[in-house]
């Protein structure tokens, strides 16, 4: 069962089989990196087509500027009570 490949390339030895190691170590490490890079491309798509459609945003914002305003007058009072 060669398959029609050389032995060179079916039994590697030396130098070659340092090439063949190094190439399917180079392959093997492209092929993560692509396979992360279409992962965090396709989560920014998604993220990017649902941001605008959350109905939670106003509700952040609301209780967002509350909070704030509470602390300010939380801040000024223990202010005037220390002064």
């Amino acid at each position: 069962m060669s398959f029609a490949l050389p032995s060179w390339a079916l039994k590697p030895e030396g130098p070659v089989a340092v090439i063949f190691l190094v190439l399917y170590i180079g392959l093997f490490v492209a092929g993560i990196m692509y396979v992360f890079h279409r992962t965090k491309k396709a989560e920014a798509a998604h993220e990017e087509k649902t941001v605008g459609k959350s109905v939670a945003n106003r509700d952040q914002e609301y209780l967002t500027k509350k909070v704030s305003e509470t602390e300010r007058a939380i801040n000024e009072a223990a202010q005037a009570l220390l002064s």
